[in-house]
């Protein structure tokens, strides 16, 4: 069960990230072998490649679930209203925050760390297994075998920043991730990043900006210097290629994690940005 599921009957994508910390402890060993069965999604990769059906519906997963455990589906709702895909979850507090938050959403966490994994099984209410589904896997491989437009709202937060030039093609922001994030959310749903690499995040801006799927709503954004105006909003300012990074201030609805704080005391910058996929008219 701590072992990555191999998805060998796929196209699959190279992961660089690291899978186990130094040491699990056996409680975190018992969550992955007794907890994560309950809400593992990975498999279902595997399933659906076998039958030649080519995405999964989370909806019709979750409509599923709510159908078979609620009595009253008139006072109680048979689907979520709302669908939340958090990318490398880390510990699992922002969707410890949703579930807590917002009682009729449902969140969906892709990660191949086990002791995040297992931190975040350890926490999770018995009455939110229902609505939470992990997939054990590489993220690209999940988000491009997910049927579309059916998030509410996609999250990753401090993706690592891969400094050095000859790793950047690692970075997994990139114009076929936006692509495939796109894809994913229905119109008006929300895209939220944040990182504790300015360079990275000015990076993933300028993505962001070519792409012409989102439009921006608030955190960190650029602007040319020569463009540049006063504003009474709290931030700070970087100058990178010839382009103002604003930072917002860390909002209010947006938890800080357990890595923000350890960035924040390492004296590191941390911002965000929240995008929105652009209304397509007919």
């Amino acid at each position: 069960m701590c072992g990555a599921t191999p998805l060998k009957t796929l196209k699959t994508n190279h992961f660089y990230g690291r899978r186990v910390g130094r040491t699990i402890r056996n409680s975190s060993k018992t969550a992955l072998s007794k907890l994560l069965p309950a809400v593992r999604m990975d498999q279902k990769l595997l399933d659906f490649a076998h039958s030649g059906q080519k995405k999964i519906s989370l909806k019709d997963e979750f409509s599923s679930i709510h159908n078979s455990s609620m009595t009253d589906c008139e006072t109680n709702g048979c689907s979520p209203s709302k669908i939340i895909l958090e990318i490398g979850f880390g510990y699992g507090e922002l969707l410890l925050h949703h579930l807590s938050y917002d009682k009729h959403s449902a969140v969906v966490g892709i990660d191949l760390f086990e002791n995040g994994i297992a931190n975040f099984l350890k926490k999770l209410n018995t009455e939110d297994f229902t609505r939470t589904r992990i997939f054990k896997a590489n993220a690209l491989d999940v988000i491009e075998n997910l049927k579309h437009e059916e998030l509410d709202e996609i999250i990753i937060m401090f993706p690592d920043p891969w400094p050095k030039k000859k790793q950047q093609k690692r970075r997994i922001i990139t114009d076929r991730f936006l692509v495939s994030c796109a894809n994913l959310l229905h119109s008006g749903g929300r895209l939220i990043m944040a990182s504790d690499c300015m360079d990275y995040l000015f990076n993933c801006l300028k993505l962001m900006e070519q792409s012409g799927a989102f439009k921006w709503m608030d955190g960190a954004k650029l602007s040319a210097i020569s463009d540049h105006k006063q504003t009474s909003h709290p931030r700070s300012t970087i100058i990178i290629n010839g382009y103002e990074l604003i930072i917002s201030e860390w909002p209010s609805w947006l938890p800080i994690t357990k890595y923000a704080k350890r960035a924040l005391d390492f004296g590191k910058s941390i911002g965000y940005t929240r995008w929105e996929k652009r209304i397509i008219s007919s």
